[in-house]
């Protein structure tokens, strides 16, 4: 399921999800809440690293990341980023791997094989 939203970075979308969460620009900078995941990147002083989306969403879903994969709030600011990743990104580096022939593990865990060609078997007679 597509989210029908416009697309915004991701200092973009946390900045307007904290607006959303207390009402107004000048209450965002009086955020008292230190446990929010947001809290530090709440000024747009320092870039969020899309990670802090996840860790959002898991509070958010009470650590369920079955919900976290099916969430009907598409109208949430940072829904696209959810799974920790950038969407944006992720097309870049899937235009990467067909246009070079390049293969990229898209894990999030192990990410050791990043940029290595694929190797074809060699054939024998």
């Amino acid at each position: 399921m597509r989210a029908n939203i416009d697309r915004k970075s991701p200092q973009k979308a946390l900045l307007s999800y904290c607006r959303h969460c207390v009402g107004s620009k000048a209450e965002v900078e009086n955020c008292e809440d230190t446990q929010c995941p947001f809290w530090p990147y709440r000024l747009g002083d320092k870039r969020p690293p899309v990670k802090v989306f996840r860790k959002f969403c898991l509070q958010c879903t009470c650590g369920s990341t079955a919900y976290i994969r099916e969430c009907p709030s598409t109208h949430c600011p940072v829904f696209p980023y959810r799974f920790g990743t950038n969407p944006a990104r992720a097309q870049k580096r899937q235009k990467v791997v067909t246009e070079k022939g390049v293969f990229l593990q898209d894990s999030l865990f192990d990410r050791a094989d990043i940029g290595e060609p694929i190797l074809q078997p060699e054939k024998r007679s």
